[in-house]
């Protein structure tokens, strides 16, 4: 299906508005969208071992986590800011495929 049709009531009104799909056919839409979920499965592991990782070497592997890497500066310390860092990633990922979606949201609206 290329076209998507709804009924949308505004102020108590039936208006009946199309909106073109984006990727064009049902099997651009379909593909486009299996790329889209493998991408959010892929970023949500990431992070979920990349997040949990710290607390478990924390606790399971303290001589790892006492390595000096430069000066007193220790692999905890530098695992720690590292994931500062890709929260602020990974936020600033979020937001530009928010707007990017939000964006092709306001067109499909016409």
């Amino acid at each position: 299906m290329s076209l998507a049709l709804a009924w949308k009531y505004i102020g108590g009104k039936q208006q009946f508005f199309q909106s073109c799909c984006i990727f064009g056919g049902q099997a651009g839409v379909k593909a486009s969208d299996n790329v889209i979920y493998i991408r959010q499965l892929l970023m949500t592991i990431t992070f979920m071992v990349l997040y949990f990782i710290l607390p478990i070497l924390a606790g399971y592997n303290k001589p790892l986590m006492a390595t000096k890497v430069m000066g007193n500066i220790t692999f905890g310390y530098v695992l720690a800011f590292l994931e500062i860092i890709m929260g602020w990633v990974m936020a600033a990922i979020y937001i530009n495929k928010a707007k990017t979606f939000d964006r092709l949201a306001e067109e499909a609206k016409g």
